[in-house]
């Protein structure tokens, strides 16, 4: 359900610190794919994403998080306004989206409150 900006992100955060064919090999794919997946040309599957997250340290994993975090809740806010516009939305989406919000709020520290409305 990624982007193909945050696929390309995530590759790019694997490169900071390895090289283009180090990043090749931990993929199992070509460096020829590395660059197309830079330049976006081509993007990632998400086979190769799993493959990736599989051997990210930890502030790669959190720069990444924060890119997939990111990248879904643009999604999220596209789709509501979009359901929203074409009177679409439902009751189940809302329960849904409300059952979502208590279980991030239960995470979070007890200052932060998240309200759906």
């Amino acid at each position: 359900m990624l982007s193909k900006d945050a696929r390309r992100s995530i590759i790019n955060v694997m490169l900071y610190k390895r090289s283009l064919k180090e990043v090749s090999d931990i993929l199992g794919v070509t460096p020829a794919s590395i660059s197309k997946y830079k330049s976006g040309l081509m993007h990632p599957s998400d086979d190769t994403l799993r493959r990736a997250l599989d051997v990210l340290d930890g502030e790669e994993l959190r720069i990444v998080a924060r890119i997939i975090f990111n990248d879904l809740y643009s999604g999220l806010q596209e789709f509501i306004a979009w359901t929203s516009s074409n009177a679409l939305i439902e009751n189940e989406m809302i329960e849904k989206l409300e059952k979502l919000a208590d279980k991030i709020s239960s995470l979070a520290p007890k200052r932060t409150k998240i309200i759906v409305q």
